[in-house]
């Protein structure tokens, strides 16, 4: 976790694929939005991104506006982004009622 370890966001890259998985865990809420958008600047991406959200304690309307923003900063650049996620039956509820439902792949 980072150095308030309410949170991470790392960057893994498959060596045989070259895919790059970005992992977000822990609050992902407007407590920390400034903090992971922060680390999001600094890390490098270079393709496509399979961004995958799990173990996820907080996710509020701040965590998902944070996600679909840096989605759409990657779809400029040309390279594709896709969400998995672990989510509770409650953070799937408000993802419907949020509507941002509709991009993530639930697991």
């Amino acid at each position: 976790m980072n150095n308030d370890e309410s949170y991470q966001v790392m960057l893994e890259v498959d060596s045989a694929t070259k895919m790059q998985n970005l992992i977000f865990e822990g609050e992902l809420g407007i407590a920390n939005a400034e903090a992971i958008k922060q680390r999001l600047l600094s890390m490098d991406f270079s393709g496509d991104v399979t961004i995958k959200i799990r173990n996820v304690e907080t996710l509020d309307l701040s965590g998902l506006q944070l996600v679909y923003s840096f989605i759409k900063t990657l779809h400029s650049k040309g390279y594709k982004a896709s969400i998995e996620s672990d989510l509770s039956d409650r953070m799937k509820e408000s993802l419907l009622n949020t509507g941002f439902s509709e991009f993530v792949k639930h697991n």
